[in-house]
């Protein structure tokens, strides 16, 4: 038989056993993960900011919040399509 099964009824269990990982995948797996690529911007930015407070670079500080800000702001605008 085809894909390595012994017999149809494992090809015919294999087969729809991979379509519903699939939908899965794809109804909440890629959805999350497009979320998180919108945030990676904004947590790096945090932590740069928690580097600069913690070094006491205070007067590089205002820049990375308005950064941040701005970035909030890209990510409130977006919209997912799921």
């Amino acid at each position: 038989m085809t894909m390595g099964a012994d017999d149809f009824e494992d090809f015919i269990i294999g087969f729809f056993l991979e379509i519903a990982i699939g939908l899965a995948m794809k109804m909440y797996l890629d959805p999350e993960i497009a979320k998180l690529s919108l945030k990676f911007p904004l947590l790096v930015k945090r932590d740069q900011l928690w580097i600069y407070k913690r070094r006491g670079l205070h007067f590089m500080t205002q820049n990375v919040m308005s950064e941040i800000q701005d970035i909030k702001d890209d990510i409130a605008a977006m919209h997912i399509e799921v």
